[in-house]
Order: C-alpha cells, then sequence, then structure tokens
C-alpha cells in the first residue's frame, strides 16, 4: 500500500543482492550448495484459446505446474505455441524475489544446459524464454526430467525438476478445453502470455502525486544487523497507483552508497533502467530484482552523483514496458537535500502521513469514477491521463494551400544491431553505443517494438532478420539501423558480422550478409521501410581480398556502393557511397548523435529530417563526412518520427 515503505522493505529483504548479486554472474550453479524442494506436480497439459493474446490469435500451451506443500507454484514450464508462427517457445516462470543477474537455466537429464535471462515479471513470477529448437523439442520428447535452475535473493542456487513422463501424451493429443484448466493454472498463463501491462498503457504523460522526500534510518531483525538510513520519495497517479520510487541506502559503517529505483511489475527487464539529473549525462543499471511493489535497479552513488542529487532540480527515470513503450518519470529533488542532510523521521510518523495522502487518493479517484459515470460518452477532461495517450486527429488543409496528408503512426517496428567486439578485424568502440542510444531514442518516439541485438555473428545476423520480419509484416513502419563494419564487393553491399573471417572474394557471401537480406527483412511493412547504415567504414578485409580476387569484374571498393531501393523504401548511409564515415572521436558516432537529435524534435518529416542529420553531421565533421539516402516514399503522404507538439 505504501510504495515507500515496500520499497525500503524490499531492500531490506535483498540486502546481499548489493554486493553478493553481481559477483557471482557466471553460473545457478556457483556459490552455495543448491536447495532441494520438496515438490507435488500438476500434469502436463494442452489447451488452446485465443482470451490471453492482445492481438486475438488462438494461442495452445502445454503447461505443468510444480508447487510447495502450501499450493504456491514455484516453477512453471509453459511450451507456446502462436496461430501463424512457426516459432515455439519455452516460457519457464519462477516467483519473485529472484536475483536478475543470473537469468535460469534449464537441462534435460544429462544434455547440456541452456541459459536464458529473465524478460519480465507479473504478480504471477518473472519469465525467461527459450527457443524450443529441434535439438530441445527432441531432449523433451525423450528425457526424464526439466531442470530449472535460478538464485534467489539469500544468493543460494534452486534446483526444481519437472518430470517428463507425461509430456509427449499431453502435445500429441487432444486439447483440452480451456475453461477446464485449474483457476491457479489459468491464471498464471493469462498474466503471463496476454503480455497486457495496464500501468504501462495508462502513464503516458501521466500526472505524479508525490510524496516529499523523507529519511529515516531502520535495523534488520537479526542481533548483529547494522543501522541503515533510507531518504526516499515516490510518485504515483490520481487513482493511488504508484508508478516510481527512488531511496538513497547508505549502510551504517560503510562508505558505498546506493540509490534504488523501483518502477511497476510489467518493465521489460532486459533494457534496465535509466536516471537523468537535469541535462546531465545519463546513468544506465541493470535490475536486480523485482517484488511483489515492483521492478528494482541500483547505482552506485558517486561523489558526483549525490552532488547532482543535491543541487539538481530533477531526477528521470525512464524504463521500457512489455508494450514496448518506453516512459520517463521525474522524481522533483527541491527537497532532497534537506531530508537527506537533516535527522530522521519516525517511520511512525511518515506510515501515518503516507496513510493520509492514501486515503485523499482513494476520495479523488472515487470523484473521478462519478465523474466518467456523468459523462458515458467518453470524452476525457483536459489533463485526464488516458486523454493524454490518445494521438490527435490531423487536422484538414485548407483548400487554398494543398499539402501532403499527414500519416497517423499506426504500428512501428525496429530492428537495432551494433557490431563493435569484432573476432577477425579491428574492434569498433561506437556502434554498440550507438545502437543503445539509437533503441532508446526509438523507444522515446513511441516505436511499439524496438529488438536491440549487438556483436552478432552470422547465424546470430541471418535469424535477427529472418525474425524481424514476421515483426515486421502487417507493421506500418519498419526500421532496420546498423552500426559495424560494412563492406562492397562488385556493386553488392554486406554487412559484417562480428565472426567473419574473409580471406577471398569467394568468402564473402558464406561470411557476410548481403544488403538485399537486410532489405527483405522489411519489405512487408505497409507504409514506411527504412534502412540506416552507420557501416560506411573502410573495409577491414580489403587488402588481402584483393591480393587473391580471382574474377576481374569484381572489385572491392572504399565504403558502400550506391543503391536503388524499391519506391517506398529510404535506405541512408552515415556516408555517400564511394566515401568512408568516421567512428568518431567521442562516445558516439557523428552520424548516430545527429540521427538521434533529430527524431527528438518533434513535427519534423521524413526527407526533411535526414536534410538536417546531413547538414549536422557535415558540420561536426568539417565536411569530411556526407550521408546520403537513397530510394522514395510517397510524396502525397508525410512522416514524423515525432509528432508535432
Amino acid at each position: 500500500m505504501f510504495r515507500f515503505i515496500a520499497a525500503v522493505l524490499g531492500f531490506l529483504a535483498a540486502f546481499a543482492v548489493i554486493d553478493t548479486g553481481r559477483a557471482a554472474q557466471d553460473s545457478p550453479s556457483q556459490g552455495k550448495p543448491a536447495e532441494q524442494v520438496q515438490l507435488s506436480y500438476s500434469a502436463w497439459t494442452r489447451t488452446c484459446t485465443r482470451e490471453v493474446d492482445a492481438g486475438g490469435k488462438q494461442i495452445c500451451v502445454t503447461v505443468k505446474t510444480g508447487r510447495i506443500e502450501s499450493g504456491q507454484p514455484v516453477v512453471t514450464a509453459i511450451l507456446v505455441e502462436r496461430e501463424g508462427e512457426s516459432r515455439k517457445t519455452l516460457r519457464v516462470v519462477l516467483p519473485m524475489g529472484m536475483q536478475m543477474a543470473h537469468g535460469t537455466r534449464i537441462i534435460v537429464d544429462s544434455n547440456t544446459p541452456l541459459q536464458s535471462a529473465y524478460e519480465f515479471c507479473t504478480t504471477e513470477g518473472c519469465a525467461s524464454d527459450y527457443d524450443l529448437t529441434p535439438d530441445l523439442a527432441s531432449q523433451f520428447r525423450r528425457g526424464k526430467n526439466l531442470v530449472v535452475q535460478a538464485i534467489n535473493a539469500n544468493s543460494a542456487p534452486l534446483t526444481l525438476p519437472l518430470p517428463l513422463a507425461d509430456f509427449n501424451k499431453a502435445l500429441d493429443g487432444n486439447a483440452t478445453d480451456w475453461g477446464s484448466l485449474d483457476d491457479q493454472r489459468k491464471k498464471i498463463v493469462t498474466s503471463l502470455l496476454g503480455i497486457k501491462n495496464e500501468a504501462g498503457q495508462s502513464i503516458v504523460n501521466p500526472t505524479l502525486i508525490y510524496a516529499p522526500w523523507t529519511k529515516f534510518c531502520l535495523r534488520g531483525q537479526d542481533a548483529n544487523a547494522k543501522l541503515v538510513c533510507f531518504t526516499g520519495k515516490d510518485g504515483r497517479i490520481e487513482s493511488g497507483q504508484p508508478l516510481i520510487a527512488a531511496v538513497l541506502i547508505e549502510p551504517e559503517g560503510e562508505t558505498k552508497k546506493i540509490m534504488r529505483v523501483t518502477l511497476p511489475l510489467g518493465v521489460q527487464l532486459t533494457n534496465g533502467t535509466r536516471v537523468t539529473v537535469d541535462g546531465n549525462a545519463p546513468l544506465a543499471s541493470p535490475y536486480v530484482i523485482c517484488f511483489a511493489n515492483g521492478c528494482m535497479s541500483d547505482y552506485e552513488v558517486t561523489p558526483a552523483l549525490l552532488a547532482s542529487l543535491r543541487n539538481g532540480r530533477s531526477l528521470s527515470v525512464q524504463g521500457t514496458f512489455n508494450t514496448g513503450r518506453a516512459v520517463t518519470l521525474a522524481l522533483p529533488l527541491a527537497e532532497f537535500n534537506a531530508a537527506y542532510s537533516g535527522p530522521p523521521t519516525d517511520p511512525k510518523v511518515f506510515e501515518a502521513a503516507q496513510k493520509k495522502l492514501q486515503e485523499e487518493l482513494v476520495q479523488r479517484a472515487a470523484a473521478a469514477r462519478a465523474r466518467a459515470q456523468q459523462n458515458p460518452s467518453g470524452q476525457n477532461p483536459p489533463g485526464d491521463v488516458v486523454a493524454a495517450a490518445r494521438t490527435p486527429e490531423p487536422a484538414t488543409p485548407a483548400p487554398s494551400s494543398p499539402r501532403p496528408a499527414a500519416v497517423p503512426f499506426g504500428r512501428r517496428v525496429a530492428l537495432v544491431i551494433g557490431n563493435s567486439a569484432y573476432q577477425h578485424a579491428p574492434t569498433l568502440p561506437n556502434p554498440r553505443r550507438d545502437a543503445v542510444m539509437v533503441a532508446d531514442a526509438l523507444r522515446q518516439a513511441n516505436f511499439q517494438s524496438v529488438t536491440l541485438q549487438n556483436d552478432l555473428g552470422r547465424e546470430q545476423l541471418v535469424n535477427a532478420l529472418r525474425d524481424f520480419a514476421r515483426l515486421a509484416e502487417g507493421a506500418d513502419w519498419a526500421v532496420v539501423y546498423y552500426a559495424g563494419h560494412g563492406m562492397e564487393v562488385a556493386g553488392v553491399n554486406y554487412l559484417v558480422p562480428v565472426d567473419a573471417r574473409i580471406s577471398t572474394d569467394r568468402d564473402i557471401n558464406l561470411e557476410a550478409v548481403s544488403m538485399d537480406q537486410v532489405l527483405n527483412s522489411a519489405e512487408r511493412a505497409r507504409k514506411l521501410r527504412l534502412v540506416l547504415l552507420d557501416a560506411c567504414r573502410d573495409n577491414p578485409f580489403a587488402d588481402q581480398m584483393k591480393r587473391t580476387m580471382t574474377t576481374v569484374s569484381r572489385s572491392v571498393s572504399r565504403g558502400l556502393a550506391q543503391m536503388e531501393p524499391d519506391p517506398g523504401t529510404l535506405v541512408v548511409f552515415a556516408a555517400k557511397h564511394g566515401e568512408t564515415a568516421m567512428d568518431g572521436d567521442a562516445q558516439n558516432s557523428p552520424f548516430a548523435l545527429a540521427f538521434v537529435r533529430n527524431i527528438r524534435t518533434p513535427g519534423v518529416e521524413v526527407r526533411r529530417l535526414f536534410d538536417n542529420v546531413r547538414d549536422d553531421v557535415m558540420e561536426m565533421t568539417g565536411h569530411q563526412q556526407q550521408p546520403y539516402s537513397y530510394g522514395s516514399i510517397s510524396g502525397r503522404q508525410d512522416f514524423y518520427f515525432t509528432a508535432a507538439n
């Protein structure tokens, strides 16, 4: 009920995560002896329904749950088959309170273990996904036990077996009626497959109500427990739903301080959080643990960060929800210094104040419901949270000044790749950072799906493009951004995976990925297909390839070759064909910096936007690098990354 108190108690419950959660990230089997838990099991059951998918597609699940004596589920495995998709996913679900850094590990009998990161948590648990490859499917059919391993909040490894004896019978038999599934498993499946985060849907530009910055000090229950002081603040919407909390944590006798930020359940755990104080450089941190009150990430409070908190105006926290929507929530810092420097508050006094605030919020929520009943048409008053999430209708142009129609955004998807860690070519320091920055900017522009992948080998790159092609089918926009090595051979452009080993021209098709494959991945998008290549650097294999060239008609040139993509597709090079791009002396390349800066500017149409990117890059590089666009898009429609204010 009280967000800040819950964040504090959540910290005390997971205090060891700060020091031990980062120290043993190699394997869930390291550290303390594995805890063996006595479980009872449901049977493997297969059922199909359209009730749990956000898009109304049929989903078939084959599910088994292990419970402790009280009946509480502690491990669930769900084999997911979605209508129209050949890919099958094994989703493993564990209770909240696991250390996020380790992810989960699965083993079928004595086969090679597989490991996966946590994707998200709901009230029913935390999920990690595994591709059900033919090899893994065969292991399930022939195996005796699926073993799931993880690390809990106390840094103890958990080993949780799920027998496979009845798996084949369930998978091959007739599907059980959805209505006959027991309520507990139905609740787990609905929560973990619907991917509908109501909190994430309702917090676009929210109006937050804040508790004051408050400091108090507590001891744990152990006899030798340290005194720990907390200085924290939270923000909620009018209904009382907490959305954001930050607490600075100072254990007695330790110089190290931690700032823990908490966002609601339903965030994408793979993306972590970012915090910014005023206009300072952003900091990023992974999630460390999730409890019922939210998912938490920790930042070491350096002297510089503490100074910025004490002197700043606003602490901004950014996360991404499982809907793909990025959100930035702010906590004012006006009272922070007084609370941090002053004496601690009696926790009972603070709790009484929080209770009073909660009662006021309940009254406001009741008033809001009453207004809604008096306004059945659904028209929302100014400042309403839901109204803020709506896209305004485009204005009708006057007949005397015809102009292209502004196209509503529709569904926009993006694949962002940064290749830095080359194994057989010079490493590039910036692409990975560029990719993270671009992905963040696209999420802030409210792309529904942004897939970020870094340091991909050839097989991984091909799979990423194949997966994105399925995602782009039916989307309105499909955007691919690639930063890394690229090359041109005989007029054909290629992206270079990090494991490429190219000695002769004959190696190209086997080791690199052609631009045609990139274009094909986006071709099914309905309105706009956009490919951005910050890959016009010198070919790292050029010298050895020229020495071994076998065909007179083939050539190796600087930069990339000119392109003529199909109508409706725009390809943008960081440098004009035949020229090379700079990696940049700063943390990011000039092209990435210019692109991100411009897509954050509201009301700039795509064609004009890339004109501005060209001008910015030329200015940054002293006219040594000129980005260039190829292709054409409809002249009767305007496209915007960010709508006009």
